[in-house]
């Protein structure tokens, strides 16, 4: 999976905008500055930055459960019809 990752000139942190779990783009909302979650519950997978994908290996075993449990959106208004959230 690719980030979509962004730097903040001010203080020149990297910026995430996509969920770890699941790539959801919260743009422009940050779920990590840097190494700092912003504690962002990702309205696709539910995973809350800084906690479920804290790790590379947390990070996998939310994906999996989630997609086990049949990849359901946590916000289904933020489904959208159309482009990357309609074949993730």
């Amino acid at each position: 999976m690719v980030w979509n990752i962004g730097y903040n000139n001010s203080k020149m942190k990297m910026l995430e905008h996509h969920c770890r779990v699941c790539g959801f783009n919260n743009y422009p909302d940050n779920f990590w500055e840097g190494d700092i979650p912003m504690y962002i519950i990702c309205p696709c997978c539910g995973c809350e930055s800084g906690n479920e994908d804290y790790t590379v290996e947390s990070t996998k075993q939310y994906r999996e459960n989630w997609i086990k449990r049949g990849a359901i959106w946590l916000d289904p208004k933020k489904n959208l019809k159309n482009g990357i959230y309609k074949n993730r």
